[in-house]
């Protein structure tokens, strides 16, 4: 019964009408694994559109699993009713339960794949965070999210739910859509991406015109702009949502007087960076280390160069720019000293080598890197630091601290 169900989920798009004679045949067994069984019909009429049949089995499936106490059943089931539902997961509430019971059952793979299910229909940054975290455990885990993958809930996850527009800013300028690259040639215009960027700066701040304006062609008289805007705003649209999908103001919204970035309807990695490094910071000071640790190396790993590197002289990005170091850093600085606390004197090296190369200058690095390698037994290499520490002291004309003060740090 149980390579039935299974292998029907397997055949979902290669052999549709088999797929579904195999479930059905697993559900005529009836014992032991009903509710699975249910499951699997519901989530393969799901896969092919048909919302009615798979609610049907999704409310046959949660039955069988309550009369028989299967808690297992019962969590796919509620996952199923969610997705299946007609206006399509308009109760996420029941997704809450499911994850309490895969974290009863201890199946952390199913109880990530539910949270992942659950923050992906909330289009706030908080929930972009944690769906992002909960793909990182997925992927640790060896499971992958694909919309090719068996029915079930991951296949669903991916096929609804991806974020249509996702803006990559840090390292770099770079935007997906419906996750594939957008070629630099469609933008057509240099203005349009850098309209796009400006308005990330802005966090969805409503920004006015003659701001946007000035930053786009500063020195030029702004009565001669308006069309230049409104063609560059043109542009982006068009870019972002060439099939017309969406509305015209469901990605950036523009009246006569302000144009706004809807971050609810784009993922942008330098504002999930920064949710994460300050959520975890903020766990972190409130002694929740575990929580702490997780958002803390989900943003430290987020973070894969400074934000708009090529466009290192914009003054309309430098604020955020350094916003964004400034949190890197704090969020590595407290990684190495809780690497320290651990006992992992390799990883908090790692972690403070990191805070030099971001400042050549910062003392209490310095002394806690050469600290770290003298705890982890590397006498040459701290003495070599040792070195690198004073010549950069002596730059900034401040008296270096003995090599013994520095090892015991």
């Amino acid at each position: 019964m149980p390579g039935l169900y299974q292998l029907a989920k397997v055949l979902v798009d290669e052999e549709p009408a088999r797929a579904a004679e195999l479930a059905e045949r697993a559900v005529g067994y009836g014992w032991p694994d009903h509710a699975w069984a249910l499951n699997a019909v519901g989530w393969i009429a799901l896969a092919h559109g048909d919302r009615a049949k798979a609610a049907e089995a999704a409310a046959r499936a949660e039955a069988s699993a309550r009369e028989l106490g299967d808690r297992f059943g019962l969590a796919e089931s509620l996952e199923l009713r969610t997705f299946a539902s007609p206006s399509g997961a308009d109760d996420p509430h029941l997704l809450d339960e499911a994850i309490e019971i895969w974290r009863e059952l201890g199946n952390r793979v199913h109880e990530t794949a539910a949270e992942l299910a659950r923050a992906r229909l909330d289009s706030s940054i908080a929930a972009q965070a944690v769906a992002q975290r909960a793909e990182q455990r997925l992927r640790a885990l060896g499971v992958r999210v694909s919309r090719s993958g068996p029915a079930g809930l991951l296949r669903m996850v991916a096929l609804e739910t991806d974020a249509p527009v996702a803006i990559q800013t840090l390292g770099g300028f770079h935007v997906r859509r419906l996750g594939e690259p957008i070629p630099l040639v469609e933008w057509r215009s240099k203005k349009a991406r850098d309209l796009v960027k400006i308005l990330v700066c802005r966090y969805g701040v409503p920004t006015p015109r003659e701001r946007l304006m000035d930053a786009l062609w500063p020195g030029v008289d702004p009565h001669t702009l308006s069309n230049r805007l409104s063609v560059a705003l043109s542009t982006v649209r068009l870019v972002l949502d060439p099939e017309r999908r969406f509305a015209p103001d469901h990605f950036i919204v523009a009246d006569k007087d302000v144009v706004k970035l809807r971050t609810e309807s784009v993922s942008v990695d330098l504002q999930l960076f920064l949710h994460d490094a300050a959520e975890g910071l903020s766990l972190r000071r409130a002694g929740h280390h575990a929580d702490a640790a997780e958002r803390l190396r989900a943003a430290e790993e987020a973070y894969t160069g400074d934000f708009l590197e090529e466009d290192a002289y914009q003054d309309w990005a430098a604020p955020i720019r350094d916003q964004a170091v400034a949190a890197y850093i704090d969020v590595v600085r407290a990684l190495a000293e809780d690497a320290e606390a651990a006992g992992d004197h390799d990883a908090a090296v790692r972690f403070y080598l990191r805070l030099q190369e971001r400042d050549h200058f910062d003392e209490s690095a310095h002394l806690a890197l050469i600290a770290a390698l003298s705890t982890a037994g590397r006498f040459g290499e701290a003495r070599r630091r040792y070195g690198v520490y004073c010549s950069s002291m002596q730059e900034i004309d401040v008296e270096a601290a003995p090599f013994a003060s520095a090892e015991r740090v």
